[in-house]
């Protein structure tokens, strides 16, 4: 099936699949110039869209609340390189982060980092129990590498596993943005399971 789906391609998409899969990317020069330019188009890309993006409601809540963190040039930095600093990318990306944020954290936490002080004592006991790591090292093409290791999961409580996995995804999640700093946003996800 993989063979098949890869043959369905455009060459430009398959050469796109495999820079993917490879960590392999156009280097882009980010001159001071060049970066203060996106940010600033970034900037005005996200006041566009607060009145239009049907996510947008999480983003002018943390406008609201502390817009200082918002613009924050470091912090619009990461989305800015997620998306090889396409600005719409990067304004929608970053729109969706505060929309997700606020669903996994609530309004408290929206301009705060997620820090294991801010985690309930079940999600701190999960994330301690070791069943999402990030390796001390990275891949040859400079990804952060990211280990699942379903097996140390953990939950109080049975039927609360989804929105706990949820969560706990979102703890790590918003953890990489700040663990990777203004590094290129990329990461490698190795799963693993003793039951295959």
């Amino acid at each position: 099936h993989i063979a098949q789906a890869l043959n369905r391609l455009s060459m430009k998409e398959r050469d796109q699949a495999f820079h993917d899969l490879h960590g392999v990317n156009d280097v882009i020069p980010e001159t001071p110039d060049f970066v203060n330019t996106k940010i600033q188009e970034l900037q005005s890309n996200l006041l566009y869209l607060k009145d239009r993006h049907p996510k947008a409601k999480a983003f002018v809540m943390a406008l609201e609340q502390q817009s200082s963190f918002v613009f924050d040039p470091k912090f619009q930095l990461m989305f800015l390189r997620a998306e090889s600093f396409d600005v719409s990318r990067a304004a929608d990306r970053m729109i969706r982060f505060f929309d997700l944020k606020l669903f996994l954290f609530g309004p408290d936490l929206l301009c705060r980092e997620i820090t294991m002080d801010a985690l309930s004592k079940d999600d701190a006991n999960a994330l301690k129990a070791g069943f999402l790591q990030l390796l001390p090292f990275r891949d040859r093409a400079g990804r952060a590498v990211i280990i699942f290791l379903p097996e140390f999961q953990s939950y109080a409580v049975a039927e609360n596993m989804v929105s706990q996995v949820v969560r706990r995804g979102g703890c790590v999640e918003t953890g990489l943005h700040y663990c990777l700093g203004c590094a290129q946003w990329s990461f490698f996800l190795v799963g693993w399971n003793d039951d295959y």
